[in-house]
């Protein structure tokens, strides 16, 4: 009922400033009978978004992708003990970042449209759930220890752009920004006292390696395959026509739906 009178009292200053957009009785009651029952645009959109993701993170497994691998890695290090400078080497091998396979819709959906009516829809995505590892061996004063390298990766954020016609219903990707490539929590055990020293050196290294892979697989498979998953879905048509009647009368009712833009 309250969305109700604040969709009568705009229409009402809109007719009283001489509004241009005929407005007819009938498109008028459907639009409120449909936000009466608690319907909006942002949800439907929203809706349609997680039907796209949770597709996505079938495809991801499908394609092996919820676990990748990273390449095996050396480095060279040196140590001051005792006056003397040791040389020693470590290499990683066996690592792996996964948790892809649970990105999900992380915000509300934001809609827009541009001049030639197209709606565009605004949504972040995420990762909060990933896992990573790896195998450290070290070979360093005749010591030759073999450590474990574990952790979290969260906070892996995209915003997606998608455009929607909203007569022929196709949409397409508009944009995919990679906004965090995730927040790491590296564990190293193993090591010992003595090569204590080598731990922020492996974390710097294995971390800049996650993150490589993670901006990889972003912006090439999984962009590729959300690309593909928009083009072969259509916009449900039972949100189509809300959203096309909110477009035509967007210019007498900008206070009650502001996230429709011109």
């Amino acid at each position: 009922m309250f969305a109700k009178s604040i969709i009568l009292v705009a229409l009402a200053i809109g007719v009283a400033h001489g509004a241009s957009v005929p407005v007819k009785d009938s498109t008028i009651q459907e639009l409120l009978r449909y936000v009466a029952q608690g319907n909006t645009p942002k949800a439907d959109a929203g809706n349609w978004v997680d039907e796209i993701l949770a597709n996505l993170r079938d495809e991801i497994k499908k394609n092996n992708l919820a676990t990748v691998p990273i390449p095996d890695t050396s480095f060279n290090f040196s140590q001051v003990i005792l006056g003397v400078n040791w040389h020693g080497e470590a290499v990683l091998t066996e690592g792996f970042v996964g948790g892809f396979e649970t990105i999900h819709r992380t915000g509300a959906a934001e809609l827009a449209t541009d001049p030639n009516g197209d709606i565009i829809i605004f949504v972040d995505a995420g990762v909060n759930d990933g896992v990573l590892g790896a195998k450290l061996s070290v070979k360093f004063m005749n010591l030759g220890p073999t450590a474990t390298v574990s952790g979290s990766i969260k906070n892996i954020q995209v915003k997606l752009g998608i455009r929607v016609n909203l007569f022929s219903k196709v949409a397409s990707l508009e944009t995919f920004d990679v906004h965090n490539l995730g927040t790491l929590s590296i564990d190293v055990k193993g090591l010992g006292i003595i090569l204590n020293f080598l731990v922020e050196i492996v974390v710097n290294i294995f971390g800049n390696l996650v993150k490589g892979i993670v901006g990889e697989l972003l912006q090439g498979v999984i962009k590729n395959l959300i690309n593909q998953l928009i083009a072969d879905t259509l916009y449900p048509e039972k949100y189509v026509r809300p959203l096309v009647l909110m477009q035509q009368h967007a210019a007498i009712i900008p206070r009650v739906l502001p996230y429709i833009k011109h």
